[in-house]
């Protein structure tokens, strides 16, 4: 008997499972309040990105609990990508 593998579609089985979108990019990392500012230089408010995120400006938040939010680091990373490309225009 051998060690178990998932069901996986014939085409996803072998090098190209790899190679398609499929395959899991690793953890997603959320961002807090406070990392918003000391790791990515965003010192918005608090109202302030709410009023973003209500005008589609600033990618949404993500509750993760009764108290508690934060951000997709992915979504803020090409946030910040496209302004500095805008700039550049």
């Amino acid at each position: 008997m051998g060690r178990w593998r998932p069901e996986l579609p014939h085409d996803l089985i072998g090098p190209r499972w790899r190679t398609t979108p499929h395959w899991p990019r690793g953890p997603t990392r959320i961002l807090s309040y406070a990392e918003l500012s000391s790791a990515r230089g965003i010192t918005f408010s608090r109202r302030h990105l709410q009023r973003l995120e209500d005008g589609k400006k600033f990618p949404m938040r993500v509750r993760l609990g009764e108290n508690r939010i934060g951000w997709v680091e992915t979504e803020i990373d090409e946030w910040l990508s496209a302004k500095v490309a805008a700039r550049n225009v």
